[in-house]
């Protein structure tokens, strides 16, 4: 039975943590996703990892810079990608502990494609995006966020051809988790 109060007691405590944004805090996060499936005998392998870190400008706003690498297999094309890029985020206090945010972004990626004859292309690109999101603050310097969907703009440098999109749907969805330095 202490036990049980004790936890309820940490439990209530740890909600009511009010987890206020400030100027001048750093938030150092980011993703980690992979997927596989099967479809019609092509096996598809999925890895992604984005770290990212940024500086509050003011309660409210951070601007950042964030990193990237991609591997993608498709059967047998192998599509090996990195990013790097700057990122701007506005949020906006919902309630207490829980954020909405948009996130503009600007960044360059540089991508290898192999196929099974070892034919090997390559890509680079200049990437525009929009992304909105949530923040929810388990603590006053850790969060969980997720990102459903983005607008986006790609203009392929290498081949001179442009990609353009507004994707907002749950496949399109993306979690990941923030500390922030005080």
């Amino acid at each position: 039975m202490k036990k049980l109060i004790l936890a309820i007691t940490f439990l209530s405590f740890y909600s009511l943590v009010n987890a206020q944004i400030q100027k001048g805090d750093i938030q150092v996060g980011g993703t980690v996703s992979y997927s596989h499936s099967t479809t019609s005998g092509i096996e598809v392998d999925n890895f992604n990892f984005s770290p990212r870190a940024g500086l509050f400008l003011s309660n409210l706003t951070s601007v950042g810079i964030q990193l990237g690498y991609s591997n993608n297999k498709y059967g047998g094309i192998t599509n090996t990608a990195f990013e790097v890029g700057v990122y701007s985020r506005f949020h906006k206090l919902i309630a207490d502990n829980f954020y909405l945010f948009y996130q503009p972004s600007l960044s360059l990626s540089f991508q290898e494609f192999e196929s099974n004859d070892g034919t090997k292309t390559e890509s680079d690109a200049i990437n525009i995006g929009f992304s909105p999101g949530v923040s929810y603050f388990f603590s006053s310097k850790f969060a969980a966020e997720a990102t459903v969907g983005r607008v986006y703009f790609s203009r392929d440098l290498t081949n001179d051809t442009s990609d353009y999109g507004i994707g907002l749907n749950f496949d399109s969805i993306s979690f990941g988790f923030s500390y922030y330095f005080r």
